[in-house]
């Protein structure tokens, strides 16, 4: 992937299509990786050339992601190049949104510590609207659409709102 570059810190956000990323970054020689999931942090055992953190915390087991007053902690004394969040939703009026209100806090302090906000999104969360609010599309700089996404007009929407939006 051409928008991580060796050198970097990262932060990677939980669910499937960042842990998608995570399995290419092996191909990468030097980064310095946060996982707040468990399994992207897992998925990286064997790529020993990159620095692998883990965020702290309790674990959430249903998608086994770590959260609560520990990761937000650790969060607030960290620094990244790039985020890349996995939400429920995005949509041009409402924003990136998500399902579960108690990871809210943690995407939104990887956000917060972040020069650059990532989304990757799957056909069926663009225009999508879930029950809590992430952040203003503004707060992103690219969406990651799947190639066979059939939302062009809300991401035409999203991109005239000054976000890049790259199809993968």
């Amino acid at each position: 992937m051409q928008t991580i570059r060796d050198g970097e810190t990262i932060a990677l956000d939980s669910g499937p299509t960042v842990l998608e990323l995570a399995k290419l970054l092996p191909q990468k020689t030097q980064l310095t990786i946060l996982a707040s999931s468990t399994v992207a942090a897992w998925s990286l055992r064997d790529a020993r050339h990159l620095r692998v953190l883990c965020l702290g915390g309790e674990m959430f087991r249903a998608n086994r992601v770590n959260r609560g007053s520990f990761a937000l902690q650790m969060l607030g004394q960290m620094y990244f190049d790039k985020t890349f969040i996995d939400g429920a939703g995005i949509d041009p009026e409402k924003g990136l949104t998500i399902d579960d209100p108690a990871e809210a806090g943690i995407k939104q302090a990887l956000m917060k510590q972040s020069k650059e906000v990532f989304l990757m999104a799957t056909p069926l969360r663009i225009g999508h609207v879930a029950p809590v609010k992430l952040a203003d599309v503004s707060q992103i700089q690219r969406v990651f659409a799947h190639a066979g996404a059939t939302n062009a007009p809300t991401l035409e929407v999203i991109q005239k709102q000054g976000v890049s939006v790259t199809f993968v």
